[in-house]
């Protein structure tokens, strides 16, 4: 045997002793360490135990539990698997957030909704009123227009459609005298009291 490979062969033994010393520092921390923990946490009556099988051990309901060291999770429970990292951050569907009961926006809120942005959005707003009181003495029920007078409004419907007609623009011309009476016909109905019977029935539909 060369002298050569005699000191590459002592060598290795003496880095074998050397990452062996490492590792028994290593367990020896790691042992502190537990044991450190241990104390801390464990029951007054179990602090100075040197066995380390357990993380602490509690009282519980007047009897003495060992409490297992945390476990690393594996498999599709370990939080980098394929299983959670494949999953959505979105949990909640589109008509979900459009069609929710969202709050009424405004300055003073405690607690803003983040939403896109808009220069007259609701959140920059002042408090508005949700419902307006009504004075006790006021009307929502308003008859005919107030700020319009008819001059036909107490004309009864006998004397509207049966006037006196003059002699004076008087035609005997067919044609001419059926088109005058569209014309007087049309201008009655208007100012008759059945469109104004009609507009009134349709504000209590």
């Amino acid at each position: 045997v060369s002298t050569r490979s005699t000191w590459g062969y002592l060598e290795k033994i003496k880095m074998t002793e050397v990452k062996n010393e490492d590792k028994k520092e290593e367990v020896k921390g790691s042992e502190d360490k537990l044991r450190k923990t241990k104390m801390e946490t464990s029951a007054p009556f179990f602090r100075d135990t040197k066995i380390l099988s357990c993380s602490k051990v509690v009282m519980k309901g007047g009897e003495a539990v060992a409490v297992c060291f945390p476990q690393k999770k594996t498999g599709y429970k370990a939080p980098g698997s394929y299983t959670n990292m494949s999953k959505s951050s979105e949990t909640k569907s589109l008509a979900h957030e459009v069609h929710k009961v969202h709050p009424i926006m405004h300055a003073g809120m405690g607690k803003k909704p983040l939403v896109k942005y808009s220069p007259t959005s609701f959140r920059n707003r002042l408090p508005q009123p949700t419902v307006v009181m009504p004075h006790k003495n006021s009307s929502q029920v308003v008859l005919g227009d107030r700020e319009s007078a008819q001059k036909k409004q107490f004309v009864s419907m006998n004397k509207n459609h049966f006037p006196a007609h003059s002699l004076s623009d008087a035609v005997t011309n067919p044609a001419i005298l059926a088109e005058k009476t569209k014309a007087t016909h049309k201008e009655q109905l208007k100012q008759s009291v059945i469109p104004q019977l009609f507009k009134l029935f349709s504000l209590f539909r």
